[in-house]
């Protein structure tokens, strides 16, 4: 049987990376990196990793009374050392380019929010447009200012490898230190800017408050007896039953690393994702015991104890690294190990029995501790934006669409107890889907949009199953985004 699952893990694998070219080119990015008009030698460095030689750019605008190097004297690739005046001027352009597009963006809140004719004086004939707020002129400009600042920081992460390459091939001392010195001060000028615009943190997290549905379903053996350990006097059995479906909520923090060892054209990258909050957890609750039967000199009574799946509210976290393959410019696949813990905010919760409410215990003395999980598998990933611009913006934490599933090790199931008799009840096997803000349109009013929908789902079961095995369960989040302004008004 494992021997199976390897070979198709391995068979999933190989179909992939053959298929990943293709998959690459299905869909093309949604922003491109800047090119200057000024400066069209540049654009080999601006759109292309380099060449082993460095050669393939023009050359006529860059030295051109240099001659070529001697080979027989230069060790390695020959060097035009006309390449070093084209990466000086075009790394000056670029740094040029990032006051630009800052000034650009400047001018243009400005300008929506005078709205002046050529005279100098205010148009009266034409109502101001809504955009032309200060507060959505000021907004505008500033997402004006992202776009241009991701545009060159494209253009930059491709300059950056011809800078590399330059200085492992360049022979002479001066030329490297020319060509240091003038992409260090692009590399400066560039973080400042990013950083100004809040882009250069290496965590993003984001707070997720939801409203979440849950059902956990009784075993295959509910509703029949099985022995139950540590009864003392007389006969105990056990029984399991469901709490049904049930409505709580959740609040807690997602939060991801940036994507290290990300370059263009590098199809892996390594993050770090986790969460810290609440949300309700899969318990078993056990109901009071209730004593059946006649007692006697020669028997005793016979008690049964109730243990009810149910949800409960818990305190989470755990973290995972994370190894991506990109399969095209929007989506990733990635296997993820986990480590984590789970905090039960009670040991006691309301029950109802026989038509009577109760205060029940939890069943598993794990479960009243803080218990560690772990848990591996892999998901997908689909985005609304290419993945180049996510890196930046640390847009990865909200995947457009996303599923995955793997196994977990909980150790709130240890096999003692209720559990005795189970079969490695803290193995349990888990599947995830998620989608992040669809929006909901009218047919006739495409423009109208009133409300965003994002939800997750959680489906967990035994990984081995049984009479005695944990019961499997299902945890719905839903989020809604509402535009009041746009709900509340009138139909046109």
């Amino acid at each position: 049987m494992k021997s199976s699952r390897m070979t198709t893990g391995v068979t999933l694998l190989v179909f992939l990376v053959a298929c990943q070219p293709r998959a690459w080119a299905q869909i093309k990015p949604q922003l491109a990196p800047l090119t200057i008009p000024d400066h069209p030698e540049c654009d080999p460095i601006f759109l292309y990793s380099p060449t082993p030689d460095l050669k393939g750019v023009d050359l006529s605008k860059s030295g051109a009374g240099a001659t070529q190097p001697d080979a027989s004297t230069v060790k390695g690739p020959t060097l035009d050392p006309r390449v070093g005046d084209l990466l000086v001027t075009c790394f000056e352009a670029l740094r040029q380019s990032i006051n630009a597009a800052e000034n650009t963006a400047a001018q243009n809140a400005v300008a929506a929010t005078t709205k002046k004719d050529g005279a100098g004086s205010v148009q009266k004939d034409t109502p101001p447009a809504k955009s032309a707020t200060p507060v959505a002129a000021i907004s505008t400009a500033e997402d004006e200012a992202h776009t241009a600042l991701r545009k060159i920081y494209l253009s930059y992460r491709y300059s950056r490898k011809w800078w590399q390459r330059f200085d492992r091939l360049s022979s002479s001392l001066g030329d490297r230190s020319k060509v240091t010195r003038s992409y260090n001060a692009l590399s400066e000028h560039l973080e400042q800017a990013l950083s100004s615009h809040g882009l250069t943190q290496p965590f993003a997290a984001t707070l997720v408050t939801a409203f979440a549905i849950h059902d956990a379903s009784a075993s295959k053996g509910a509703g029949s007896s099985t022995p139950s350990t540590g009864s003392g006097n007389g006969n105990s059995t056990m029984t399991t039953q469901s709490a049904g479906t049930g409505a709580d909520a959740a609040g807690f923090v997602a939060f991801e690393s940036a994507h290290f060892f990300s370059e263009p054209g590098r199809w892996w990258d390594v993050n770090i994702s986790g969460l810290l909050g609440f949300r309700p957890t899969l318990a078993l609750v056990s109901a009071p015991p209730t004593t059946t039967g006649q007692t006697s000199n020669s028997a005793q009574a016979s008690a049964t104890t109730t243990v009810i799946a149910d949800y409960q509210q818990a305190f989470v976290w755990g973290i995972s690294p994370e190894l991506n393959f990109r399969l095209a410019d929007l989506a990733e696949v990635t296997p993820f190990l986990g480590l984590g813990q789970t905090i039960l905010t009670s040991t006691q919760s309301l029950v109802q029995q026989d038509g009577n409410t109760a205060i029940g215990t939890i069943a598993t003395n794990q479960a009243s501790k803080g218990a560690f999980f772990s848990e591996a598998g892999v998901k997908l990933s689909i985005y609304a934006q290419s993945l180049e611009i996510l890196h930046l913006s640390k847009g990865l934490i909200t995947p457009m669409f996303g599923f995955g599933a793997g196994v977990r090790r909980d150790n709130r199931f240890p096999q003692e107890g209720i559990l005795a008799a189970a079969k490695s009840p803290t193995q349990r096997f888990f599947i995830r889907m998620a989608t992040n803000a669809i929006p909901f349109q009218d047919a006739s009013a495409a423009d109208n949009k009133t409300l965003t929908l994002t939800f997750s789902l959680e489906y967990e079961k035994a990984l081995r199953g049984g009479v005695d095995a944990v019961p499997s369960g299902t945890r719905v989040l839903i989020r809604g985004d509402i535009n009041l302004f746009k709900a509340t008004q009138p139909a046109k």
